[in-house]
């Protein structure tokens, strides 16, 4: 028997990739795996195809499930002792160009959630994410018992950030693609004002070339002259470097199932500011300050500056609550295995 850890894409700096080697780490420990996808730029992880030659029916599956599947029906096709689904939501059509190849993938993966009803465990990353799930399943809560909620990172972080100086600006990041959800134009334009004293740092996985496709040629050049920082496709450690000299994680996204960078930063004492997003319900306290629409930069100012107070109070509560979810689910698939 192997636990087989399957994914579509898994990639480098990618949530969904960061998680299937979270679980692989996880489940190595006791278990014969292999860490299996379509696509992948990450060593050691094998090409389905090869897998299908080496599949055995004893083997459990562990589907990572974030998008559509180019792969999906061959590999229901295969038969497993168990079948597990991690889901971890997908961004809604509607923030898509009509048509667009992002707007297909997702509106498909979508109406392909009905193929994953005869699942032996259903996991997901937040309560939104498991609502989600059920709207386009056609099952309700009731007929599906096994659906928990686990984080898909690890929570234990051990480094703790530079801190500028009082007399400069505070070193903001943002992390992650520069899609239509994402809102990062919006955040761009509010943090790059001659009056802010918030000096924003873009990581992001798209090249100069995709930023500029995005933005158009204009508007690039121009938050570059305005000292907006661009840092693309970062290694893992390249990132955590750069993230170690920042003091604010700021997302203006409308749309998240997780969003791992907001966890990371808080675990490395950085405080987040965000929209309030359903996603976080699971995991944040109810004081924490987010981003409202109408707020300007002296709000943001303020809120900062509170959660910064109480970061590790937010963090301690944070792993608390991803911890008993962890092991909880931890505990549900080992014993679906060992059955």
């Amino acid at each position: 028997m192997k636990l087989i850890i399957y994914s579509q894409n898994i990639v480098g700096m990618d949530g969904v990739g960061n998680s299937v080697l979270y679980f692989n780490k996880i489940f190595s420990k006791n278990y014969p795996t292999r860490v299996v996808a379509h696509y992948s730029n990450i060593e050691g992880v094998i090409n389905f195809e090869d897998y299908e030659e080496e599949h055995e029916d004893n083997n459990i599956l562990l589907y990572h499930y974030s998008i559509s599947d180019v792969r999906i029906l061959s590999l229901l096709k295969l038969k497993f002792k168990k079948r597990i689904v991690y889901y971890h939501g997908i961004t809604p059509p509607k923030y898509f160009l009509k048509n667009s190849e992002l707007y297909n993938n997702c509106l498909k993966g979508l109406k392909d959630i009905y193929l994953l009803n005869e699942f032996d465990l259903f996991i997901s990353n937040s309560t939104a994410s498991k609502k989600q799930f059920f709207l386009n399943t056609g099952k309700t809560f009731s007929e599906i018992n096994k659906f928990i909620i686990m984080p898909p990172i690890d929570f234990k972080k051990d480094l703790t950030p530079s801190i500028n100086d009082e007399n400069t600006k505070t070193n903001a990041f943002y992390c992650g693609t520069l899609a239509n959800h994402k809102n990062v134009k919006n955040l761009i334009d509010i943090f790059s004002t001659d009056i802010s004293e918030f000096k924003l740092n873009i990581f992001t996985a798209f090249s100069e070339l995709d930023a500029i496709h995005v933005f158009g040629e204009d508007s690039f050049r121009e938050f570059k002259n305005k000292d907006i920082k661009f840092f693309h496709k970062l290694s893992n450690k390249e990132m955590i470097k750069k993230m170690l000299t920042m003091n604010l994680f700021v997302s203006f996204s409308l749309h998240e199932g997780f969003c791992i960078p907001v966890y990371d930063s808080i675990q490395y004492l950085i405080p987040s500011m965000t929209y309030k997003l359903s996603c976080y319900e699971d995991y944040f306290p109810s004081n924490y300050k987010y981003i409202d629409l109408d707020d300007d930069l002296i709000n943001l100012k303020e809120k900062y500056f509170y959660n910064l107070s109480n970061i590790k109070q937010t963090k301690e509560f944070i792993n608390i609550k991803g911890f008993e979810k962890i092991s909880k689910a931890i505990s549900c698939i080992e014993e679906l295995i060992d059955t």
